[in-house]
């Protein structure tokens, strides 16, 4: 473990490189204040942050390595080197780079290739660049080992112009990820001492990867021991990446909390959420510290995205689409089946629209001819797109469905689009419990009846439907019972190689079983406050639960009190589970008979190392985090 480094101006090995002089540098500025044409954009940029004489910048960026999925994964993304190019002609001090530098995990051999790429592109930079170890530059001992050869060190802290920078590392792999995804232990103990040597700094800025601050699903480790400690010592801001975006998170205690994760990787659809290419200058005076988020051509003030407009412009874009309904489609009562439905689409915005609706089955197995229709639409009009699907069997009536693509363009410019899946609504009633013992032994669960999971078509991932061998390769049986404290869950999971060494918040890589719950059953298309997602894991021969999804604002108190109970059959080919799910857990305040609530679960598979794929009652936990997919349970005497 190489931490507590004190690094000079330039001094972390393998960074720093200078490709122009300074002169040269005054000599380029000359030839671009001299050039006869030239933007409105760029004179706007440059008058924008032109920089005072008692003034220095810095750049802070984030997540520039390549997209997945690319062909060569060693080749840095061109809108790194276009951002290397940006931040040249703007000017700064320093660079740092907060992490996913690389697109890792890779095999070992072709690892310096990757760091090979991303020193070529740094090479770039006219100034001293700092690196920050990311998930996808560090994911175990080999990888840890590697980058601290080639970039070194994890943590270490240097000053420049009376200012003090502190890198951490959230991705810590010692003592067995004992402190992986915190910062404690040696880290914390070195943090304290820095702190306390720099105590006269001007300024003070903290650089880790991972946003910790937002990762206490199951404690406050951050909030209590961290960021106290960099509150007491005048902390004047914490930069992150690791969420593809830009955000500025609210102020704690004088505390700036920045996310910066645009400089390459793939980014989301929505500019009002952050989602854009980005990097940030950070403006330093000796009494005042200012933020420009720079995109290419343009600037954006430091609040361009904050917490409050993401909400503002989530509200905007649920109005959108609202003017096309979900369809939800209920399993037929005999097969072959045809249904017929139609698609009511209704303006329900104060303002005119043009609209692009079309409807197209990607398995070619519903019987669904593709419909498109334009139309433009006056508030509060619309038009109807009838179409009919057909099963041919039970088995049939399964995912993926027909998908209903929709494009709305405002006169403003505004534009918003969305696919949405026809929903096939799944249900399950669930009966009264009678004597629960939660040991892992399903004998007190006869006649209760299941949720079978055994059909290719409940697969998860393309490439496991193609190698799923049967029933015996995975399967499942899944039950739920229900009295006035809890909720019980009980599975009977047949799978021919058991295997699980992970910790339990990466338990889903290997074999293991995912449960969430959709409280008040209000389908929305991301979780929210009534909304929960738990693993449930024999991790070491220990029944383990990791809470994935419980969030706190929605009143509830403490932490999730959920228990589990689980047991391997003598030959090793069957897996039993069962827990207990206090209500408050589940997001149901009073239960009772006609309750509904949403459901879901998938069980995953892997058998030489890696998530094979799993298979689940409907789409919305391994694809997505969309509880309008989950089944409908409703209790029942």
């Amino acid at each position: 473990m190489a931490g507590g480094e004190d690094a000079g101006f330039g001094g972390c090995s393998g960074q720093g490189q200078k490709g122009t002089s300074n002169l040269e540098r005054r000599k380029l500025m000359r030839r671009i204040s001299i050039v006869a044409i030239v933007t409105v954009a760029a004179l706007v940029l440059i008058a924008a942050i032109g920089q005072a004489a008692d003034e220095w910048r810095f750049v802070v960026m984030g997540d520039n390595r390549p997209p997945g999925g690319v062909a060569d994964p060693t080749v840095q993304p061109d809108t790194f080197l276009e951002n290397i190019r940006e931040v040249n002609l703007l000017g700064a001090d320093l660079v740092v780079i907060v992490g996913d530098l690389v697109l890792g995990p890779q095999p070992e051999e072709i690892m310096p290739a990757l760091w090979d790429g991303y020193d070529k592109a740094i090479a770039g930079f006219e100034m001293p660049v700092y690196s920050v170890a990311g998930n996808h530059d560090i994911w175990d001992a080999v990888s840890e080992r590697i980058y601290q050869e080639r970039v070194k060190p994890l943590w270490y802290s240097f000053d420049h112009k009376g200012s003090h920078f502190i890198v951490l590392d959230s991705e810590d792999q010692s003592d067995n990820r004992a402190h992986f995804e915190k910062i404690e232990g040696a880290q914390i103990e070195w943090l304290k001492a820095d702190l306390a040597k720099s105590k006269g700094a001007e300024h003070t800025f903290v650089f880790m990867h991972k946003p910790l601050w937002t990762f206490d699903y199951g404690g406050t480790q951050w909030m209590e021991e961290v960021h106290p400690l960099l509150a007491a010592h005048e902390v004047d801001a914490v930069f992150c990446g690791h969420v593809h975006i830009y955000e500025k998170n609210p102020t704690i205690d004088g505390v700036r909390y920045i996310i910066t994760g645009g400089a390459g990787a793939e980014i989301g659809d929505w500019k009002e959420e952050g989602s854009f290419h980005h990097f940030v200058i950070v403006r330093v005076k000796p009494d005042t510290v200012r933020l420009t988020v720079v995109q290419t051509g343009a600037i954006y003030a430091e609040d361009i995205v904050t917490t409050e407009s993401v909400a503002a412009f989530r509200e905007s874009r649920l109005t959108a689409r609202q003017c096309v309904p979900r369809v939800v489609l209920h399993r037929p009562a005999s097969f072959p089946a045809e249904v017929t439905e139609s698609l009511h689409i209704v303006n329900r915005t104060d303002k005119a629209m043009d609209i692009t609706v079309s409807l197209s089955d990607p398995t070619d197995r519903w019987g669904c001819a593709p419909i498109k229709r334009k139309a433009h639409l006056k508030p509060g009009r619309g038009f109807d797109l009838p179409f009919t699907l057909s099963a041919a069997s039970s088995d049939e009536w399964a995912y993926p469905t027909p998908e209903v693509s929709v494009m709305i363009r405002f006169a403003d410019g505004r534009k918003f689009s969305t696919k949405k899946g026809i929903v096939l609504r799944e249900s399950y009633t669930c009966p009264r419990a009678s004597i629960i013992k939660l040991d892992g032994d399903l004998s007190d669960w006869k006649g209760v009846p299941a949720i079978v999971l055994d059909n290719r078509l409940q697969l998860g991932r393309k490439d496991f439907r193609k190698s799923w061998r049967g029933p015996d390769d995975l399967s499942a049986r899944v039950m739920l019972q229900w009295a006035p404290e809890a909720l019980y869950f009980a599975a009977e999971v047949t799978d021919d190689v058991f295997l699980q060494t992970r910790k339990p918040s990466r338990m889903w890589q290997n074999d293991c079983v995912q449960i969430a719950f959709d409280g008040k059953n209000d389908d929305t298309e991301e979780y929210g406050e009534d909304d929960s997602e738990y693993g449930l894991g024999l991790i070491g021969g220990e029944s383990m639960v990791h809470t994935y999804f419980w969030p706190y604002a929605a009143g509830r108190k403490g932490t999730p009190k959920l228990t589990c109970a689980i047991r391997r059959s003598k030959d090793g080919k069957h897996v039993f589970y069962e827990a207990t799910v206090p209500w408050d857990d589940v997001g149901v305040s009073e239960p009772g008979a006609g309750t509904v609530f949403g459901f879901n679960v998938i069980v995953n598979d892997s058998d030489t190392g890696d998530r094979r794929g799993w298979i689940g009652w409907t789409p919305g936990v391994g694809e997505s985090k969309a509880p309008y997919y989950f089944g409908d349970v409703t209790l029942a005497e």
